[in-house]
């Protein structure tokens, strides 16, 4: 009897780890699924944003060699767009651009903390990266990139609150001073221009 009981616990047991393990699996195929989803809309995304960059570059001459994500939202091509990792994640208006160099034609798309960095518009599939934030501390291990951001400063005292790239940097500075200017080295003489070097990590992810 007792015999009976202890293998009825063992089989109990057997059944329950099964369990476990089958729903181990299924999770991760749901959530594998999902990511290969989120990926697929985040390229959609990328192709629907430089369809409408493309379109302000032509109507526009002021932005016939690059289109930021905000010039896009300010002359009404685009609504803001949300992340496909996190709805409540907006791409960032100012890193998000479509440009030409020479010939050919480049898209970044950054949410949140995946990013679209720099690829050919004409590729089929656009390779998928988990970046950091930017920082002045160069890392010490993984991918590093590196970029320049800016900053001003009236009498050695910075006017910013931190560094930007150079189109935000364009609007921030109008906003702060009322100087409007097309270029970072067309500033009030009163005021000095700042250059830093900024890096992040990076991984590729799809």
């Amino acid at each position: 009897m007792l015999n009976n009981i202890g293998n009825g616990r063992k089989e109990m047991m057997m059944i329950l780890l099964l369990l476990v393990i089958f729903t181990g699996i299924l999770l991760y195929k749901v959530l594998d699924v999902g990511s290969v989803t989120k990926y697929s809309n985040f390229r959609r995304k990328a192709s629907n944003f430089i369809s409408a960059a493309n379109h302000l570059m032509t109507e526009e001459t002021e932005y016939e060699n690059a289109a930021y994500l905000y010039d896009l939202i300010e002359n009404q091509y685009s609504e803001p767009i949300e992340s496909p990792f996190d709805s409540s994640v907006l791409c960032d208006e100012f890193e998000s651009k479509v440009f030409h160099v020479e010939n050919s034609s480049y898209v970044t798309l950054k949410c949140g903390e995946y990013a679209i960095s720099n690829q050919p518009t004409t590729d089929k599939n656009y390779k998928i990266y988990k970046v950091s934030d930017w920082t002045a501390e160069e890392p010490s291990s993984g991918n590093v990139e590196s970029t320049i951001l800016y900053n001003v400063t009236l009498d050695g005292k910075e006017q910013l609150d931190k560094y930007y790239n150079e189109r935000e940097f364009l609007i921030k500075y109008y906003k702060k001073t009322g100087y409007k200017i097309t270029s970072i080295y067309t500033l009030n003489p009163k005021h000095t221009l700042v250059e830093k070097t900024f890096y992040r990590t990076y991984k590729q992810v799809s």
